[in-house]
């Protein structure tokens, strides 16, 4: 089952913010409790109580927030890691990363992230994963001007090309999640006792480690 959640500041968007909402509020920095509420951000609020009824009817299995970028090119990710977790739980985010860029040549895992920044925990993704408790949680930048590369190489993205990387990504999903229950548990335990042979074998390899940023 998909869950698809429309933008949470209409209000803002219709008068041209691209981050906040009507009141100059920017919601992805609304999610920790404190910050929300019912009256002040209503939608945060409701999609927090959303996913707490999936948690509790049988659990998440991935929870992605789509964004637009302003500054970088092509489409990346963003993804939660800690030294105090465990080999699996800090590598998953990265293994997901690297299984999109198999699929789609507009996707960088080059320019994607995997950190708990201090200043992003207050974030979709961080507050889903530490307070709601479900594991794999992303966000998708996707740029506003279009691909990276040489200038051979780059071109606008319009919507097509957004459609197409969103096959892309719902097919990730599915191979990631639902057709090998398996699969990242084995992949990993390859991944974690012998990395040379991983890396070697699944190319991009300089690529999956993650890094601390502060995006």
């Amino acid at each position: 089952v998909f869950l698809l959640v429309p933008m949470r500041h209409p209000d803002g968007v219709i008068l041209g913010n691209s981050r906040c909402n009507l009141g100059g509020v920017d919601l992805n920095r609304q999610y920790r409790v404190g910050r929300c509420c019912q009256t002040k951000t209503p939608t945060i609020w409701a999609l927090k109580k959303l996913i707490r009824e999936h948690q509790q009817r049988g659990g998440v299995s991935c929870f992605c927030d789509l964004h637009g970028h302003s500054v970088k090119q092509n489409v990346f990710m963003y993804g939660n890691s800690h030294k105090d977790l465990s080999f699996n739980d800090r590598y998953r985010s990265v293994l997901f990363g690297h299984e999109l860029a198999q699929r789609s040549s507009y996707f960088s895992l080059q320019q994607s992230a995997f950190s708990t920044h201090k200043s992003k925990r207050t974030t979709g993704r961080y507050v889903v994963w530490e307070e709601l408790g479900v594991t794999n949680c992303f966000t998708f930048e996707a740029s506003f001007c279009g691909s990276g590369g040489d200038d051979t190489q780059s071109w606008q993205f319009h919507t097509s090309h957004l459609q197409k990387f969103g096959r892309r990504l719902c097919a990730t999903i599915y191979k990631y999640f639902l057709s090998d229950p398996e699969f990242v548990a084995r992949t990993l335990a390859d991944w974690e006792e012998d990395p040379v042979y991983f890396l070697n074998h699944r190319g991009q390899g300089h690529q999956c480690a993650p890094r601390r940023s502060d995006s």
